[in-house]
């Protein structure tokens, strides 16, 4: 498992466009690890040892390569909709669009720096139920939220180009 995540992390910087992640891999890791937990309850000293340090390992590979992945679909890689991931790495690119057009002045925002959106889908939003067309304004974080999962539009500032 240790070699798949690393080569895996290689493939990826090697790759222009996102890979497909596919369930079966994640599934392989957690059926050795549900062998391996039983097993290693049973053993003393190095086992042990030996055992949490490929833990950590390859946790840190799969660190290394989730922000590999996060960092390519924010500069824009094209994503895989097949992949496991795909729903969250979709969500990080259209995060990534609102900040930059929040950023550069792109966006309708209040006085206190709130984006102007309208409600694509029902919502809640501070207690308040916000219907599809409903158009209001959320700080950011919300809004970043809401727009990834496609309930919100933000509203184009009439002084952008």
């Amino acid at each position: 498992m240790i070699n798949r995540y690393l080569s895996l992390n290689y493939d990826e910087l090697r790759s222009k466009k996102l890979l497909r992640m596919s369930s079966d891999l994640i599934n392989e890791f957690y059926r050795e690890l549900h062998v391996a937990i039983p097993e290693v309850r049973k053993k003393e000293g190095l086992a042990r040892e030996y055992f949490f340090k490929y833990l950590k390992k390859i946790t840190d590979d799969a660190e290394m390569l989730t922000r590999l992945r996060l960092s390519k679909a924010a500069l824009g890689a094209e994503l895989n909709e097949e992949s496991i991931d795909y729903g969250v790495l979709n969500g990080i690119a259209k995060i990534t669009i609102l900040l930059r057009d929040y950023l550069s002045g792109r966006l309708l925002v209040t006085p206190d720096l709130h984006i102007v959106v309208k409600a694509q889908e029902d919502l809640m939003y501070r207690g308040r139920l916000w219907r599809k067309g409903d158009i209001g304004s959320m700080d950011l974080v919300t809004a970043a939220f809401y727009y990834a999962l496609d309930m919100i539009r933000p509203i184009q500032s009439s002084l952008s180009l």
